[in-house]
């Protein structure tokens, strides 16, 4: 999780690096057993909401990576306990709504 958040951070113009850093918070935050719910909220602790706005701002075009981040932010938000709550109501503070229509719109995959 650290190696990805660092990462996406540390190279936030290069688009590779963003979609392999969405992926792996996709992965990373996949699981809905109490283990993944302590990896989606170390996720969002670490700023992941942040980047993944980032990501998906800074690169519109691609289609991968706009994919990877939509799954992500859903693996992270995913949920429907008070925390899920929080996390969602994080997440659309971070400013992904918009994000996320604007690729339903221009992304056949999503």
């Amino acid at each position: 999780l650290e190696s990805a958040i660092s990462a996406m951070r540390e190279q936030e113009r290069d688009a590779a690096v963003q979609e392999w850093g969405c992926t792996a918070l996709s992965a990373i935050c996949s699981d809905s057993d109490q283990a993944g719910f302590a990896r989606k909220q170390r996720a969002v602790d670490a700023g992941a909401f942040s980047l993944l706005a980032t990501a998906m701002h800074t690169h519109p075009s691609s289609s991968e990576l706009q994919w990877q981040a939509f799954i992500a932010l859903g693996n992270i938000c995913e949920g429907g306990d008070s925390a899920s709550i929080r996390r969602k109501e994080l997440a659309a503070d971070a400013g992904v709504l918009p994000l996320i229509a604007n690729a339903i719109c221009h992304h056949t995959r999503l």
